[in-house]
């Protein structure tokens, strides 16, 4: 390993080149701004990055630097916007000690690095392998997989920030993404998918925007929100999950616009236990069972969304819950447009009904419908 041999086409960028047999020793030894050039090989240690320094790999299929014990990359603050790029990187668990919390990388606060195309696998039951935690924490991680990990892809926590972008995230044995206590990072086009629980997890406080993800044939839910998280969903698909598209619990909020939220195997969206989201002119189809489902208390406002061709009713309402629905639209469906049932309650305003097999409308607090078409 060594920083820009002779023979590099940016050799001539550098006065003079080094050689090391480490990564860590190269980045001992470097100064603020340069380059390290990372050769093929595979490199068994842990890097403390604690200056801004450029670390280039050759490639993500040629070089993988791996350790068992510690932490594969440890950002610190004063590594600033240092770039780790084109590389594998796993942290490989000890067969003895299978939980041991250690990660693939960390970003703590005050640092910012550039992540771009590096593939991440961790093997521990408890460390994910991107973990960004702490207020200022502001990475940027770009075109990289994040996959087959045996617990999260990614984990954001404690007032964090960060932008990701065009990342595959699948394969992940807990969720694709953590989002937790205030972090508030944005996800933007990236494919989050085939994971064995949720895609995105916002909890406890997290936030964030999510913004263009496809995520899409999830275990559980493609996302999942509570303990008074509100992140913002904005022009997502959310499709193929294994059980419901979005799942919003125990007081979790939420802002969901323009999205397309299809083809899930339960509810395309479900809401309950104090929850309340605002869902707004999202399109919700195609499901195998219902459009949204309100059960056990919860709330929320559905305005302007286009629900159509879902196999049970197009909403949902039962057990306490008491949403506003004002100015829908709700046809084709093979089952009825609202059912409110089981001491459900609500608020329907200018709703159009078109081609439904039936409605059904139970204790509302008050209809103000319009335009409504039945077939019989």
């Amino acid at each position: 390993m060594a920083s820009l041999p002779l023979s590099h086409p940016l050799r001539s960028e550098a006065p003079y080149s080094q050689y090391f047999s480490t990564i860590s020793e190269a980045v001992q030894s470097s100064s603020e701004g340069d380059r390290i050039v990372v050769h093929p090989g595979v490199y068994n240690e842990t890097v403390a990055l604690d200056k801004p320094v450029q670390l280039i790999g050759a490639g993500p299929e040629k070089v993988l630097l791996v350790n068992s014990s510690l932490t594969v990359v440890d950002v610190k603050p004063s590594a600033g916007d240092a770039t780790i790029a084109n590389m594998e990187i796993k942290f490989d668990a000890p067969e003895d000690n299978p939980s041991l919390r250690q990660y693939c990388i960390q970003v703590p606060g005050g640092a910012s690095p550039n992540v771009h195309n590096c593939h991440f696998t961790n093997t521990s039951f408890c460390g994910a392998c991107v973990y960004i935690h702490g207020s200022g924490a502001r990475p940027r991680v770009t075109h990289c997989t994040i996959a087959n990990a045996n617990n999260v892809g990614v984990f954001v926590d404690d007032h964090a920030h960060g932008y990701f972008e065009h990342n595959n995230i699948h394969g992940n044995k807990l969720a694709g993404v953590w989002i937790k206590n205030y972090a508030s990072p944005v996800f933007r086009e990236n494919e989050v998918h085939h994971g064995k629980d949720v895609g995105f997890f916002v909890f406890q406080d997290g936030q964030g925007v999510l913004e263009s993800n496809d995520i899409h044939s999830n275990r559980i839910a493609g996302i999942e929100i509570k303990n008074d998280a509100n992140p913002i969903i904005y022009r997502c698909s959310i499709h193929h999950g294994s059980t419901g598209g979005v799942y919003v619990h125990d007081r979790g909020r939420g802002q969901f616009i323009e999205n397309k939220i299809f083809a899930n195997t339960y509810a395309g969206v479900w809401i309950t236990s104090e929850s309340n989201p605002t869902l707004r002119d999202n399109e919700i189809f195609g499901g195998l069972q219902g459009g949204v489902y309100f059960f056990g208390g919860g709330r929320g406002v559905l305005e302007n969304n286009n629900i159509h061709s879902n196999t049970l009713a197009g909403v949902q309402i039962r057990t306490g819950s008491d949403p506003i629905i004002r100015n829908n639209e709700i046809h084709h469906g093979l089952h009825g447009g609202i059912y409110v049932h089981d001491s459900g309650r609500g608020l329907v305003e200018v709703t159009r009904f078109i081609r439904m097999r039936w409605l059904e409308f139970g204790s509302l607090l008050e209809s103000a419908c319009s335009e409504a078409e039945q077939d019989s």
